[in-house]
């Protein structure tokens, strides 16, 4: 019900000519070279550094993809404070945000990032995991509540984000 919930309010805001303007795709200039698996799973700190090391998925992309990977990919487990502080220094560092634009996709890659996290359990999903892995129902459940909780933190931090830039309607 929530992610229903949440498409709709989207497709709301899609209507809008406020937001619009801001779904169309960038012009090749506004890409950048994007790793699209970003984060710090992918990493080695080194001295008081990060160094990134999994370029596998490297490629022209929005920023704003790239940012809201960052934001939502679960393995990086942060809080609303240091996802707000990655919003800022990204915009700071990187690259002038479109805070329209920001505002409008930034819930909707979360929202992909819900279906990512849940389709393994798909019938069919399941099915050739299964066959590969030897998974038994219950260690199918186990993985089931855990990949429901992400679901779930994801859907809080589209609330969230969506409160803080009071887009909730």
């Amino acid at each position: 019900n929530k992610i229903n919930l949440l498409v709709k309010n989207k497709l709301k805001l899609k209507k809008s000519s406020k937001f619009l303007n801001h779904t169309k795709s960038l012009s090749t200039q506004s890409l950048i070279i994007s790793p699209s698996d970003f984060g710090k799973h992918n990493a080695i700190k080194f001295k008081k550094n990060y160094k990134y090391f999994d370029f596998e998925y490297l490629g022209l992309d929005d920023p704003i993809k790239l940012l809201s990977d960052f934001y939502f990919h679960p393995a990086m487990e942060l809080n609303l404070n240091y996802k707000n502080y990655w919003i800022s220094k990204f915009n700071s560092n990187f690259y002038s945000l479109n805070y329209n634009r920001l505002f409008f996709l930034l819930p909707i890659y979360g929202l992909i990032w819900t279906h990512i996290i849940i389709k393994d359990f798909t019938f069919d999903n399941w099915n050739k995991k299964k066959l590969i892995k030897n998974i038994s129902n219950d260690e199918k459940k186990l993985l089931f509540t855990k990949q429901i909780n992400k679901v779930k933190f994801i859907l809080k931090s589209i609330e969230l984000f969506e409160m803080k830039y009071n887009l909730c309607n």
